[in-house]
């Protein structure tokens, strides 16, 4: 038998905070169901939302994945959301840079059911700067203009989305 270490992985659920023309409202896709608070966005590429964390001090200072869920209120939904996310790493006395696209990775929603929520994930994000565990992590998410194909004013999405990274260890 032959066994492959691998590292623990964690997860986090960051509130997002939304940039460009997106707005944030809380309600229910559908009356009498639970409430959520969801973002709706057009379709440019400046439109998207920010989510940040401090990560443990357990963090392998690696790649991370980031997991978007989201819904169509149209009645007969079609076609896609493509989103790019990317992030960076700030730590005590460092400067935090602006909003950028080096490192980005897309994820593709696919919309064919009324109120389904839909995911997708990332594939592995180097986050810029030099990453070390305690790090505050900034990153966004904005819309992919080009590759979204749905009506986005009919888009809802979820406004917590999940990071995935490798930790070092359960000791934290």
């Amino acid at each position: 038998f032959g066994c492959t270490a691998t590292l623990p992985v964690r997860t986090v659920e960051p509130q997002g905070h939304m940039f460009g023309a997106c707005t944030y409202a809380e309600s229910a896709l559908v009356a009498g169901r639970p409430v959520s608070g969801y973002f709706t966005c057009t379709d440019i590429d400046t439109d998207g939302f920010d989510f940040d964390w401090i990560d443990p001090g357990n963090w392998n200072a690696g790649t991370v994945t980031v997991q978007v869920w989201a819904a169509s209120v149209n009645a007969t939904p079609t076609n896609n959301l493509v989103l790019s996310c990317s992030g960076q790493t700030v730590r005590d006395g460092v400067v935090q840079a602006a909003r950028a696209t080096t490192g980005e990775q897309n994820l593709t929603i696919t919309f064919v059911t009324q109120y389904k929520e839909e995911n997708a994930t990332t594939a592995a994000i180097t986050l810029q700067g030099t990453p070390t565990a305690g790090d505050h992590i900034l990153m966004h998410c904005d819309v992919d203009a080009t590759g979204t194909t749905a009506t986005m004013a009919d888009v809802r999405i979820i406004a917590a989305p999940v990071v995935r990274y490798s930790i070092t260890s359960l000791s934290h």
